[in-house]
């Protein structure tokens, strides 16, 4: 059986990019799933709009809920969430769940908010400097927690939805999550 990756997406939804990452994932050997928290695919290209959609017609809770029935229909596939933004906060939540053995997060911000959660996976977490919060304070905070590593990378929050597939950012970015994914493969 193929390892699975869920790939949770930011507020934008499902991007181009996503799709193009999924695509490279499967080339590379993994079963992948993109599934979209809501209801019509949207793929929002305004930051503003997509953020207010997502918090008045998702949220966080009820993205974590769907994200788990997912783990569940999947049970023992060996499953690694990989998540962006919001969805990296919804795979550090869904890290504490037995039936995920990894979880890649990108400029999960909200995580701050969260930070009492104690993984039960392996958990690589990429954060970017951001504005309003202290990233390199939280960082410190969270590789003191077993099963964790979390470093800043160069970039913008939510490059991954607005730069070109090919640029520095997100090829770094795939050469990461691919170092992840591999890497979680043997610490099972």
């Amino acid at each position: 059986m193929k390892p699975v990756v869920i790939i949770v997406h930011e507020v934008r939804g499902i991007t181009e990019n996503l799709r193009l990452l999924a695509s490279l994932l499967e080339s590379e050997g993994y079963c992948v799933i993109l599934p979209s928290l809501y209801g019509d695919n949207c793929a929002g290209s305004d930051g503003q709009e997509s953020y207010d959609r997502f918090f008045r017609d998702v949220g966080i809770e009820k993205a974590t809920e769907r994200i788990g029935e997912i783990i569940t229909a999947n049970d023992g596939a060996g499953i690694t969430l990989l998540g962006f933004s919001v969805g990296a906060t919804i795979a550090w939540l869904q890290s504490r769940n037995g039936n995920v053995r990894s979880v890649v997060g990108f400029y999960g911000s909200r995580i701050r908010h969260f930070q009492d959660v104690e993984p039960l996976a392996d958990v690589d977490l990429f954060f970017c400097s951001e504005r309003g919060f202290d990233a390199e304070g939280l960082i410190g905070r969270l590789n003191g927690k077993q099963n964790v590593r979390a470093r800043l990378i160069s970039g913008e929050h939510g490059f991954y939805s607005t730069l070109d597939f090919d640029s520095p950012e997100i090829r770094e970015a795939n050469r990461l999550i691919l170092a992840s994914l591999k890497n979680g493969l043997h610490r099972s």
